[in-house]
């Protein structure tokens, strides 16, 4: 192809982005702001949709950036669980502001529930910050005429994929451009009323759906730490929005340190100890033996000839009882278990770990249990010196210190 016809292409291609499925839940930002600009002078329009299209554009420029310097692909950014994870909470956060629960505090993004106030000027900070959001939204989705256009990039100079890329974030500003330098066109939209506070309603159902789709791309394995941060930040969200508009400065700023720092903390709790285990496989002579690594330790799978085996050996077996519909045995493991100290002795000894979960029905874990004389669970059973009779039974919640002595055949 030629380069002006790459331009061109560049040009529908980004035009067409603006009705891509990753941009339509957002595209509801411009309608309701497009109400809100209904009254407002010509010019004051026009520039609200030139800061919308600058940070449009500033996106645009920064994936050129990342495609020149670090060869990165269009939409590769999403292959970081660290960049989807940030966008999940940053459309969860919008949703829950479109619904109520709070307000973003950027000037003239998105104002309160009342009808009235949502016609209220919007801000050009919040103008720019609506272009930046719906092009980060875009990049996962190429739409008709981008894909040549991306693979013509592969083999031409810097400069021509800052062009190529300004192109195409030109051609998805340029429907708010053109309304912003004829405001007329947005003739067929009713004036500000209470109409916007239904459909700012429903544009933060649509968020939340969008918040779905990321989930997918984010992959299973943090779906359950996530979830459990998102419930929390909701939390975060509904305290800050419930502190009155006429509460105390010293309130509001202490809100705004405790909420952050709480969600700081329940984050790092949730993909320190909520992850999913990593399994795999080990050979020991003629077994294949299958493994369940923890953040500081690697079990044997449970199975009664596992069992049996690791017991004959006549090392010390330590076998953990445990389901995911346990918390007293979530609460063992990170606290006393899963921990530094008896990873070190478990390697300094040779200690066989054993991992018995009983997540799901099985009547041999449950036949185990009970010749302990036990029906429930936590319980954490010590084997020594090839001994199948007579093992030591750590029951409900246990201390890493009593574990430890334990494990070192130490009395209490």
């Amino acid at each position: 192809m030629t380069f002006a016809k790459v331009i061109l292409f560049s040009l529908l291609g980004g035009l067409i982005l603006n009705l891509m499925p990753c941009v339509l839940p957002v595209i509801g930002l411009k309608i309701l702001s497009f109400a809100e600009q209904g009254g407002q002078s010509r010019r004051r329009s026009l520039l609200l949709n030139v800061f919308y299209s600058l940070g449009l554009l500033s996106v645009f420029m920064l994936l050129a950036t990342a495609s020149v310097m670090l060869n990165m692909a269009w939409g590769t950014q999403f292959q970081s669980s660290t960049f989807t994870f940030s966008m999940i909470v940053l459309v969860f956060v919008m949703a829950l502001s479109f619904l109520g629960v709070w307000e973003l505090p950027i000037p003239g993004f998105m104002g309160s529930g009342k009808s009235g106030e949502l016609a209220a000027r919007e801000g050009f900070a919040g103008a720019f910050f609506k272009g930046v959001f719906t092009t980060i939204l875009a990049t996962p989705c190429s739409g008709p005429f981008l894909g040549p256009v991306f693979g013509f990039t592969v083999s031409q100079p810097w400069w021509a994929t800052y062009v190529i890329f300004f192109s195409i974030g030109l051609g998805m500003a340029s429907p708010y451009l053109l309304i912003g330098m004829f405001p007329s066109l947005l003739g067929f939209l009713p004036k500000p009323g209470a109409w916007m506070d239904t459909f700012k309603n429903l544009v933060g159902f649509f968020l939340l759906g969008t918040v779905v789709y990321l989930f997918s791309i984010l992959g299973q394995k943090y779906t359950i730490a996530t979830l459990t941060l998102l419930v929390v930040i909701g939390f975060a969200c509904w305290s800050i929005g419930r502190i009155p508009f006429t509460a105390s400065r010293p309130k509001k700023l202490l809100a705004w340190i405790a909420y952050p720092v709480l969600c700081v903390a329940v984050g790092l709790f949730a993909f320190n100890y909520l992850l999913p285990f990593e399994k795999g496989t080990i050979i020991l002579g003629e077994n294949t033996i299958e493994t369940k690594t923890t953040r500081h330790l690697t079990w044997h799978m449970y199975s009664q000839p596992e069992l049996e085996r690791a017991i004959a050996t006549g090392k010390t077996v330590m076998v953990e009882f445990t389901a995911k519909w346990c918390p007293n045995c979530h609460k063992n493991m990170a606290s006393a278990i899963d921990t530094p100290e008896v990873a070190r002795i478990v390697e300094e000894n040779d200690v066989v770990p054993i991992y018995a979960d009983w997540t799901s029905k099985g009547d041999d874990i449950r036949n185990l249990l009970n010749s302990y004389g036990r029906d429930a669970i936590p319980v954490l059973a010590i084997y020594r010196d090839g001994d199948a009779e007579n093992p030591e039974v750590l029951t409900d919640l246990i201390s890493r210190n009593r574990l430890l002595a334990a494990l070192k055949n130490q009395p209490q």
